[in-house]
């Protein structure tokens, strides 16, 4: 009876430390794409996200599998969704590094030529280095 009781809080201990395997939760970070500030990105523990981008403010979704951040995002004021594929090997640290696998546009207000590019544009992304940067709000508080 004690071993069960000892293994039973060591795989607690165990999955404690493991976390829900999503560490982006509750968290916001900044996103640098190819050394560029995309944004910051507000993830929330709902599958919801909340993007302030330097084109303005967007937000939907996201997803994270295994090995992949999938970020979906809308357009407001028209008919266009984006979804964005970052890969990634380990969520937990305050840096996340990784690079983008791809891009898929969708709607009825995304032009023809665009659609048609979107294989090319997918080639340029595909292997283009990110960082998520965690950003620490109670620094900020601190600081003020």
């Amino acid at each position: 009876m004690r071993k069960l009781m000892v293994l039973g809080v060591s795989m607690a201990v165990m999955l404690a430390a493991c976390g829900s395997g999503n560490e982006l939760e509750g968290n916001t970070y900044e996103l640098e794409m190819d050394g560029m500030l995309s944004g910051t990105y507000d993830f929330g523990s709902d599958g919801e996200i909340s993007v302030n981008e330097m084109t303005g403010s967007v937000g939907d979704s996201y997803e994270v599998t295994n090995d992949e951040i999938i970020i979906t995002g809308s357009d407001p004021e028209s008919d266009v969704t984006i979804e964005l594929t970052f890969s990634y090997d380990d969520l937990s640290g305050d840096v996340i590094e990784g690079e983008i696998v791809g891009m898929t546009l969708e709607g009825d207000d995304v032009p023809e030529e665009v659609l048609a590019e979107q294989e090319t544009m997918n080639e340029q992304l595909a292997g283009l280095p990110y960082t998520l940067t965690k950003v620490n709000g109670d620094e900020e508080d601190e600081e003020e």
